[in-house]
C-alpha cells in the first residue's frame, strides 16, 4: 500500500508541472448516459481528491498505530522512530 501511495505521488507531482494557469477553473462534468449528475471546477475536484486521501491517510496511520505496527517515514520521522536524533 505504501510503494502504491510513493508511486502515485510521484506521478502526480510530474503531472502538475504541465498544470497552466486557468486550466482548474475549467468545468469537469460527471455524466452517466449522457445525463449531467455533477458540474463543477476542475479545481474544486482535485482539492476535494486531495482532502479525501489525506483524511484517509490519517485514518490508516492511526489504525496501523493502535495496532502496534510501525509505520515507514513519509515525510518526516515518526514520534516512534528510535533512529532519528
Amino acid at each position: 500500500m505504501f510503494i502504491v501511495c510513493q508511486s502515485f505521488c510521484k506521478r502526480a507531482r510530474g503531472r502538475n508541472a504541465c498544470v497552466k494557469e486557468g486550466d482548474l477553473e475549467e468545468l469537469f462534468y460527471l455524466k452517466a448516459n449522457g445525463q449531467v449528475l455533477l458540474g463543477s471546477s476542475k479545481h474544486e475536484k482535485v482539492e476535494s481528491t486531495i482532502n479525501y486521501m489525506v483524511h484517509h491517510r490519517g485514518q490508516l496511520t492511526v489504525y496501523t498505530c493502535l495496532n502496534d505496527t510501525i509505520l515507514p517515514s513519509i515525510d518526516s520521522p515518526q514520534p516512534d522512530d528510535k533512529s532519528f536524533t
